[in-house]
């Protein structure tokens, strides 16, 4: 390895110093413009910075606020609430410095404020700060002072009886529903002139001075806060001379939407978009076309030693970097960083572990660093090549058996498939097999091209980007690299994940308690003598598990999203849980005669699992409602058909899995 590399790449955003960051990406010329657009622009404007998790959105803002002088401004000590400048009304060494040149730049992070407080908290909070920032920079008298001090108060009461609305009776919903309406009670329409006024003071006469707020991680609020919070902002601080930049990601906050016009549709896909163009008046996109993608992730490679002594400037080198990126991650900043420092540690494992043959040439490295790639953007494709890495015989059965032929219930699937057979990235049976496990993901649906690109370069056929694979892999190598790079993979069990407890809501809890209720008495009426008796607890979960009475390796588990049953083999060795999973596999006949088709899912690590699905059409409906209306437990209708199916399957599911697992065991 390079004697000099550094050994990971921190995930901060750039421009955040005194020195600015490298421009690795080749894109401050968008950077720039918008600061120039900033500086010309009439006001009010508020412009919306969209992209994806990870795309560099606060490293842009971060440059504009660079641009426009913020760092000059920005250090300057607030005195505290008791302190007599506080107390005469905003003295000059408050604002000492603050004055010079023409961009006020005022810096919110939305997540900050929400930590430690109710969403509802929070938004008074935002409102606060920005509020406060603009009076630093005015030195009018204390009567000024005194009403704006009073409309913020009167809205931090409005706060406080959104917050404890439990105890006084009070909706947390109309109470921000009243500061947004602008009603005679609240104090918004009275702030928004105060500060209006002050700007203006600031402001003298043929100025050309902003005041340039920036609101960061507004996406990563709950979305029905965060369209609250573009609401508040627009009543309240559409005000001359200032300029928003808001960071959002247009896909998250479009969620909180749906309680105003509905799951989205091309009904009411108007409302959708005016909504934004009324609050967003610049929308700016993070770039993404014709940025130096290849050459970037080459030269952090080779800084952190992953392509030790080779050129950075290869040319063969950087071209299959850059199509195996356009197949997978795309210009994801965040997500480059995550696959170099994963593709770093891998490295040095292997170095470890004397298993660093595979990376001893070029093309294996390469080869590695596409299958990481594939882990990072396809989480659900990495899973299952770890289950079959002989991807190119997957079929059609194989395909059933990962999707339980749930695509084939979804609107437009047999179209969508008639308009891709025959072409060049759909022509196999293995890749119309892939076709089908990705259109019945909504997350692989629309990414479905690339995923049988990547796979393509694999196999070493063409694809639509290349003339060739540089990347071909064989079986075995495929297996050896995915046991290297699984230490860095955080792909779970379906089953598990639908254990979210922790994020429900009071409502939500009470209903899954009922759903577990009906679930547990149903059980109980059919199978006095199950496993899954009501112990007393109070069930708020997705899932409960019971240790089987039988088999010291056994646990079952009832799961109402997916609607399902499953039984997990574990053992502390691997090779003791495999052994007793394959023995209980060998009498599938068996076992699928007496409950009908299962999922058989193995594992590299110490657990196994066997599962029964309920009805597709169920879960899908389940799904449906869970995504309108951010509840994790099935909606009510759905309970009947939950009840019913844990009715007629537990007591056989158990029973049949129980007996036959221990007949396995006393053969050994």
């Amino acid at each position: 390895m390079n004697k000099r590399s550094i050994v990971g790449i921190v995930d901060e955003p750039e421009f955040r110093s005194e020195n600015q960051g490298k421009d690795g990406l080749k894109v401050v010329g968008y950077y720039n413009a918008l600061a120039d657009f900033i500086r010309h622009t009439d006001t009010p404007m508020t412009i919306g910075v969209q992209g994806n998790w990870g795309s560099g959105k606060t490293t842009l803002m971060n440059h504009l606020w660079k641009s426009l002088g913020g760092y000059e401004q920005h250090d300057i000590k607030k005195p505290g609430k008791d302190t007599k400048a506080a107390k005469e009304g905003m003295q000059n060494e408050w604002v000492e410095n603050k004055k010079a040149g023409s961009y006020v730049n005022i810096w919110v992070n939305s997540w900050e404020h929400s930590l430690m407080a109710t969403p509802e908290e929070a938004l008074i909070k935002i409102i606060q700060h920005v509020t406060l920032e603009i009076l630093a920079f005015s030195d009018q008298g204390q009567e000024t002072w005194n009403k704006i001090k009073k409309h913020t108060e009167n809205l931090a009461k409005s706060g406080l009886r959104m917050t404890t609305a439990v105890f006084g009776g009070v909706a947390a919903e109309q109470a921000v529903r009243d500061l947004i309406e602008n009603k005679p009670a609240n104090s918004v329409k009275q702030l928004r002139e105060e500060l209006q006024s002050v700007i203006e003071n600031i402001c003298t006469s043929g100025s050309d001075k902003k005041f340039v707020v920036y609101i960061d991680d507004l996406d990563r609020l709950d979305p029905t806060i965060a369209v609250k919070m573009l609401e508040l902002l627009k009543n309240i601080f559409s005000l001359k001379h200032c300029v928003f930049v808001l960071a959002i990601d247009y896909q998250v906050v479009v969620k909180g939407l749906r309680a105003k016009y509905g799951e989205k549709s091309d009904q009411n896909e108007r409302e959708y978009r005016f909504f934004f163009d009324k609050i967003i008046q610049l929308p700016f996109t993070m770039p993404a076309e014709g940025l130096d993608i290849g050459g970037y992730v080459v030269k952090l490679l080779n800084q952190v030693g992953y392509l030790e002594e080779r050129k950075g400037n290869d040319p063969k080198i950087i071209d299959t970097v850059t199509k195996v990126m356009e197949c997978t991650i795309g210009g994801n900043p965040r997500s480059i960083k995550r696959m170099v420092n994963n593709l770093s540690l891998i490295r040095r494992i292997a170095g470890h572990i004397s298993k660093d043959d595979v990376l001893r040439t070029p093309d294996g490295c390469l080869r590695l660093f596409a299958l990481v790639c594939c882990q990072i953007a396809y989480p659900e494709i990495y899973k299952i090549l770890k289950e079959n890495t002989e991807f190119s015989k997957w079929d059609d059965e194989f395909a059933k058996r990962k999707t339980l032929g749930k695509e084939k219930e979804m609107d437009g699937y047999e179209e969508a498939k008639k308009s891709v057979e025959g072409g060049s990235l759909w022509d196999d049976p293995w890749e119309l097999a892939l076709f089908r496990i990705c259109y019945a993901s909504e997350e692989l649906r629309p990414k479905a091209n690339q995923v049988s690109a990547l796979l393509n370069m694999f196999a070493g056929g063409e694809s639509e980007s290349s003339e060739s694979s540089a990347i071909e892999v064989s079986d075995e190598e495929l297996k050896r690299l995915l046991e290297m790079s699984d230490v860095t993979s955080i792909a779970t069990e379906t089953i598990e994940r639908s254990s979210t407890s922790a994020w429900k809501s009071e409502t939500d809890k009470e209903k899954a308690s009922l759903l577990w209720g009906k679930i547990f008495k149903a059980v109980e009426e059919s199978h006095p003598e199950s496993i899954f008796k009501n112990e007393g607890k109070l069930l708020i979960s997705g899932v409960v598990r019971r240790k089987s009475k039988k088999n010291k390796y056994a646990t079952f588990i009832m799961g109402h999203f997916p609607v399902s049953l499953a039984l997990f083999i574990e053992s502390d060795e691997r090779t003791v849980s495999t052994r007793h999973f394959k023995n209980l596999k060998s009498k599938k006949d068996v076992i699928e005669e007496k409950l009908g088709p299962i999922e058989w899912i193995p594992s590299k690590r110490q657990r196994q699992q066997v599962r029964l699905m309920a009805d597709p059409k169920l879960n899908k409906e389940i799904k449906k409602s869970r995504r309108s209306s951010g509840d994790q437990t099935p909606p009510e209708d759905c309970h009947d058909k939950i009840v019913e199916f844990f009715r007629q399957n537990t007591k056989n599911f158990v029973e049949t899995l129980e007996d036959n697992l221990t007949k396995t065991q006393k053969t050994q």
